[in-house]
């Protein structure tokens, strides 16, 4: 009894998974016989068996028993080449790869073409460095060897199994010019908070009437974070492709807006940490909920518990950032006197949010009409800022002065331990954000202006 293993990749509900293939062949009547594979994979074995032919190889004589484990997705069609070569291993007709990672659809006539997710997998390889046999290169990483499957296998008695794939040296895309940051008009202090809340990863609520900008603000976050390293592409690269979307191609990280309408069980089901939902494609990013208040009360209140498990998680390392108008009809506040909305339902608008989930935004901020006078900081400097303060492992130490006053402000204002601890949380962002070695009283009277509450609360 003869028997030989081949390693290949392939995309699951969990991610990118490594999957051995072992083949047995023993005397027999000419069958063949897979398990642990799902139909689509035993379907394509069964179209390897004129591939080979139509190759100038022989498929085995007697009994080929072919085990897949782990069991691959629905979407395994990379495993067809693996397949093959470990079916014509085991046979002698060539030799075992050792180290190699073997990808490739092959077709009827033996050609092997691209597969799905080939760019999700290819990055997957890239990243580890692995040695790989394919017909593909990506973003000429590798150099093909072929696209038919006689020229593969051919080469593959030629490429040594030992070193790695060779990676052409990629240099990062320069810094752009113009911020989009750079179009909104002011706002100074809500530029300062969305820096402070990128730096800190913390949930920021934004509270303005509408057009005032706020989703200009979230959307431009994205360039203001450093560009993904390649890892953290290739995680976004899974987790768009686990969700069934097209992975964005620019090197920031992502803003990933919520998508409405939807009930509450279907957003909280959205926003957990299952492959392709929101948290997995906002990772090292951000998560935007644009016009909350207009949800319902059961839809904000769903983001509690988002909020409470997301705090202090590594595996949830984005920024969740949400807007709200003033009112239903968005003009109250803008100084137009334009608003249609009556005082019942200005009161019921503001009871949409609760004190309970507007204390789990450590950062809520009010935007007011910005002057024509006022100056705020450039894109550019904010990103140098955020990318310095990224870098900076050490936290900052709290200073005696600015415990004394968190703890004065508390008793004054009968503060919660939660918000006690919001305003240190940003306090040690701010710290971080100026450069600071240690959390001053400066950085605490900042963090004590980030707390916008409507009349009614």
């Amino acid at each position: 009894m003869k028997s030989a293993h081949v390693r290949s990749i392939c995309l699951s509900f969990s991610g990118v998974v490594e999957v051995a293939i072992q083949v047995v062949i023993r005397p027999g009547l000419p069958t063949i016989e897979v398990t642990g594979a799902t139909r689509m994979v035993s379907e394509g074995v069964t179209r390897l068996t004129s591939a080979v032919r139509a190759s100038g190889y022989t498929w085995p004589k007697g009994k080929v028993y072919i085990h897949i484990t782990p069991q691959p997705g629905t979407d395994a069609d990379c495993l067809d080449l693996a397949v093959a070569v470990a079916v014509l291993a085991v046979d002698g007709q060539i030799r075992p790869p050792t180290d190699q990672v073997v990808l490739g659809s092959v077709g009827l006539t033996g050609d092997v073409h691209s597969f799905k997710h080939s760019k999700v997998l290819l990055s997957w390889c890239r990243d580890r460095r692995l040695s790989l046999l394919t017909s593909f290169a990506l973003k000429e990483t590798w150099k093909s060897v072929g696209t038919g499957m006689a020229s593969l296998i051919t080469n593959l008695k030629d490429i040594p199994h030992s070193s790695p794939c060779e990676a052409n040296p990629t240099q990062s895309p320069p810094l752009p010019s113009t911020y989009a940051i750079d179009k909104v008009v002011g706002h100074r202090h809500a530029k300062r908070a969305l820096a402070v809340a990128l730096v800190g990863r913390l949930p920021l609520l934004f509270t303005g009437a509408s057009g005032i900008g706020k989703t200009v603000l979230v959307e431009s976050a994205a360039e203001l974070l450093p560009q993904l390293l390649p890892e953290q592409e290739t995680e976004r690269l899974v987790a768009y492709a686990l969700a069934g979307l097209e992975a964005p191609a620019s090197p920031v990280p992502s803003v990933v807006t919520a998508a409405f309408p939807c009930t509450a069980a279907q957003l909280s089901s959205k926003l957990g940490g299952l492959p392709g939902g929101y948290l997995a494609l906002s990772k090292t990013g951000v998560l935007f909920i644009d016009e909350l208040g207009e949800r319902g009360k059961d839809i904000v209140d769903s983001l509690r518990h988002i909020l409470d498990v997301s705090h202090g998680t590594p595996r949830y390392n984005q920024c969740l950032i949400a807007a709200q108008n003033t009112c239903y009809c968005g003009r109250y506040g803008d100084h137009s006197g334009r608003c249609t909305c009556s005082a019942a339902d200005l009161a019921k608008y503001q009871k949409v949010f609760s004190e309970a989930l507007y204390q789990r935004f450590p950062l809520s901020l009010y935007l007011e009409t910005p002057g024509n006078q006022e100056k705020s900081s450039t894109g550019q400097s904010l990103a140098a800022q955020i990318a310095y303060a990224l870098q900076k492992s050490n936290p900052p130490m709290l200073l005696a002065a600015a415990r004394d006053l968190v703890e004065s402000s508390a008793v004054r204002s009968r503060l919660s331990h939660r918000c006690t601890d919001n305003i240190l949380r940003v306090g040690a962002a701010i710290a971080r954000l100026d450069a600071k070695v240690s959390i001053d009283e400066a950085c605490i009277q900042e963090a004590l202006t980030y707390r916008y509450r409507p009349a009614s609360i």
